[in-house]
């Protein structure tokens, strides 16, 4: 069901958004996606380890608003070594719990600030 302001505004053939609705959309626009395979291969490296290491650092560097963490199914590369982790559209094998927080600070707190440094963030 849409919300009434935005059936009225279709009805008039206009359509304006409030603030909150734009500031989600670019709030959602900063979120690195971080996705962590689980399919059984994964499952057996110790995918879950690195999603709670990844729940833990996400808490303590307050990046709750920034960070989106998945769970995946299968990214393909069951053969190589380590759980596969997927930062945004960047595709990363080899990665276990014991470099995992190597891996998170080379990859997606650099991410972050590369971000607000270009001022997308």
């Amino acid at each position: 069901m849409l919300p009434l302001f935005l059936c009225q505004s279709l009805y008039l053939g206009i359509v304006t958004l409030p603030r909150s609705y734009i500031f989600s959309f670019k709030e959602r626009a900063k979120m690195i996606t971080v996705s962590v395979c689980v399919g059984s291969s994964c499952h057996l490296k110790g995918a879950y380890e690195i999603i709670r290491i990844c729940e833990e650092l996400i808490e303590e560097l307050g990046l709750k608003n920034q960070i989106e963490l998945k769970g995946n199914f299968c990214l393909g590369r069951c053969t190589e070594d380590g759980v596969t982790v997927m930062v945004d559209e960047e595709i990363l094998s080899g990665v276990s719990p014991q470099n995992f927080k190597q891996v998170f600070e080379e990859k997606v707190l650099k991410k972050l600030e590369e971000g607000s440094a270009d001022g997308s963030n």
